[in-house]
């Protein structure tokens, strides 16, 4: 699963250019989101939802980070469960707006 993550994830930057942390994070970050979402066979996403926010703002920058990806990588059909896969992702924001995700495992300078 981790692969397949990492997978998507480097689709979301594909599509996301200039709107991404490439170095390190800040050590105090803007905002956190966690959103859950669900890839079907054919790689669209379906049912977005919003785990956690602390802002409506970076809220709408993550889920058009995934919007701007349009089909992600398609999942294996041995992971499928009613015909999609369940991903829980978190984009992480600096104060400027761009953001990572955390599965690449960003590091935050220290305060």
């Amino acid at each position: 699963m981790e692969q397949y993550k990492v997978a998507l994830c480097k689709r979301i930057f594909e599509t996301s250019t200039g709107k991404t942390v490439t170095g390190d994070l800040q050590p105090l970050l803007r905002a956190v989101v966690v959103l859950r979402f669900e890839v079907d066979a054919n790689g669209n996403v379906r049912n977005v939802q919003t785990v956690r926010t602390p802002e409506k703002e970076a809220d709408g920058l993550a889920r058009a980070s995934l919007e701007r990806a349009g089909a992600l990588p398609v999942p294996p059909e041995e992971w499928l469960h009613n015909g999609v896969l369940e991903v829980t992702e978190t984009w992480l924001f600096n104060k400027d707006g761009r953001f990572h995700l955390r599965t690449f495992g960003p590091k935050q300078r220290g305060a």
